[in-house]
């Protein structure tokens, strides 16, 4: 390729990456707080200004930690009351952190607190889009990198996620580093190296508790090429003791220094006994009898659950070209094998474990999974441009336009994005510009659909479109909706037995997947705002 190929490579990837940034902030900056949001908050700053990590111990510190240095350069601190001195005196199942995060966004005004708390997560998922095309460049070359950060900037689910201070993103941005450093280092060892993967496996680790599952594939991988060199110098009748002792050096060294980063972090020397204990706290709050929903079904646990998620929460050009792209790079016979387990061994691990022990409420549980499948997307992409078969070219580039197309159609509203598919077979008519998302709700709910983020929107819709009447809001999240002046008779998660009397409803999505209310189905909504919120004008009682 000549340098002026390369530049524009370069130059389009920049714009790529501004892209995303832009798509991410900006969307921050209308969604309301989700559910899991003010305890990250909360935790966050009280781990900071008290070096107290009593709160949220089921989550590790990292990104909250981040998000509260930055929340204390604008001058916001926890506040000094009764509730902190609860939150912070709690025994574990408390949960007073969410009341106190909420306080904490409410005082200081949502959309600055929002600001500066989610601006770290921002900035690091943008950093993870130049870590995808430098890896991309090295592994697959210059096309299949462009095409990977296309597939990055315009993904739904990252860009959602990416703007939210939750720790999904950052385990995508700590262990995608981790596995590209450990990539270096089998390619070319030195000492730095070996440090670097130490480092970034400790930032992996401090960022998500799931990062544990990360370990068993980077012994394999780095397993694989050491066991040729090691049969080799066995076929030659070398000795083997020193390598074998160089290895546990290096895995030793690496080890200790990602327990020196998880010290650092929680910034005790008793570090490790709390990191233990959170990783023992993961789930301890949840309710043993919660049934997941999956296409009107409620199970203890559909094992098709992340499968599903992932083909019907991706736009079609994207799994079309993970497809193709996965196809390709396992045919590639130029690729090393190595190579190859390295994008393909932790995505299936990381999927593996989230199918039998991750809760069934939210695709963000496979997150950290997409960066390696933006690569594969990428060489598909990179395969129907070059050597792929006659008219392949045309082929790509209608999945290219199809991908443009989602992430304009949903935008803002990228959490609750689905694709066509999920409109296909049962109401086709409602597939649009954004996909198959008004039928999400019929499919999944939770995460999937609505987290809390849409109470901005729906602030707005109701000054637009005033209703002398006293409007039935049936809300899923943990911020109080009359911060953003939304007044009504309100009722939380577990309502799911509302009788359509007459009067005007704003429903959120998720208790629209899970009512068992004929009405709703029956009754089209009025508006849907925010892809969250389904406003129902019920005028007669004849639905009752």
């Amino acid at each position: 390729m000549t340098e002026r190929r390369t530049l524009l490579c370069h130059l389009a990837a920049g714009a790529l990456i501004a892209a995303f940034f832009l798509q991410s902030f900006l969307a921050s900056r209308i969604k309301s707080p989700t559910s899991d949001e003010p305890p990250h908050i909360a935790a966050g700053l009280s781990y900071v200004e008290k070096n107290n990590f009593r709160p949220n111990p089921q989550h590790p510190p990292l990104i909250k930690e981040l998000s509260a240095f930055s929340l204390l350069l604008a001058g916001i601190h926890l506040p000094d009351n009764v509730l902190t001195r609860r939150m912070l005196e709690e025994n574990e199942g408390d949960q007073i952190e969410w009341l106190v995060g909420n306080e904490v966004i409410a005082e200081n005004g949502p959309a600055t607190a929002l600001l500066w708390a989610r601006l770290p997560v921002i900035v690091l998922s943008t950093l993870l889009a130049l870590l995808i095309y430098i890896w991309g460049l090295r592994i697959a070359g210059n096309p299949a990198a462009l095409g990977a950060l296309l597939i990055f900037a315009l993904d739904p689910n990252l860009l959602a996620h990416s703007a939210f201070v939750t720790t999904d993103m950052g385990l995508a941005v700590f262990g995608t580093l981790f596995f590209f450093v450990l990539w270096l280092c089998l390619r070319s060892p030195n000492p730095v190296r070996v440090l670097c993967c130490g480092l970034t496996l400790g930032l992996a680790l401090c960022a998500k508790f799931s990062a544990v599952f990360m370990i068993p594939p980077a012994l394999v991988l780095t397993a694989v090429p050491e066991w040729r060199i090691l049969r080799g110098m066995a076929a030659k009748g070398l000795p083997l003791a020193g390598r074998l002792i160089r290895i546990a050096a290096s895995v030793c060294a690496a080890c200790g220094v990602a327990c020196l980063v998880i010290l650092a972090v929680y910034r005790s020397p008793d570090g490790l006994s709390l990191y233990w204990r959170g990783l023992n706290s993961v789930y301890a709050d949840h309710n043993p009898d919660h049934l997941y929903y999956m296409a009107g079904w409620l199970q203890k646990r559909f094992y098709s659950y992340f499968a599903v998620a992932w083909l019907l929460k991706e736009p079609v050009g994207t799994v079309a070209l993970v497809l193709v792209g996965s196809v390709a790079l396992l045919r590639n016979r130029s690729l090393p094998l190595p190579d190859k387990l390295f994008l393909f061994l932790l995505p299936a691990t990381l999927f593996a474990a989230a199918t039998f022990w991750a809760h069934d409420i939210g695709i963000r549980y496979i997150i950290p999974a997409f960066p390696f499948a933006c690569l594969a997307g990428g060489a598909g992409l990179a395969y129907l441009l070059g050597t792929g078969p006659r008219r392949a070219a045309g082929f790509a580039g209608v999945l290219v336009v199809w991908m443009i197309v989602a992430a304009a159609g949903i935008y803002p509203d990228n959490l609750s994005y689905f694709n066509e598919a999920a409109c296909l077979l049962t109401q086709p008519a409602k597939t649009g510009w954004d996909g198959g998302s008004k039928c999400g709700p019929w499919w999944l709910d939770d995460s999937n659909v609505d987290w809390g983020q849409g109470l901005v929107q729906l602030s707005n819709w109701m000054k637009a479109h005033p209703d002398p009447r006293t409007p039935r809001i049936v809300y899923f999240g943990s911020f109080p909706p009359e911060v953003y002046g939304i007044e009504g008779q309100l009722a939380g998660i577990g309502r799911y037995d509302l009788v359509a009397t007459p009067g005007l409803y704003a429903i959120s999505a998720q208790q629209v997947a899970r009512y068992d209310e004929t009405w709703l189905r029956i009754i089209p909504p009025v508006a849907i705002v925010g892809h969250a919120y389904y406003i129902y004008d019920i005028r007669y009682s004849r639905y009752q």
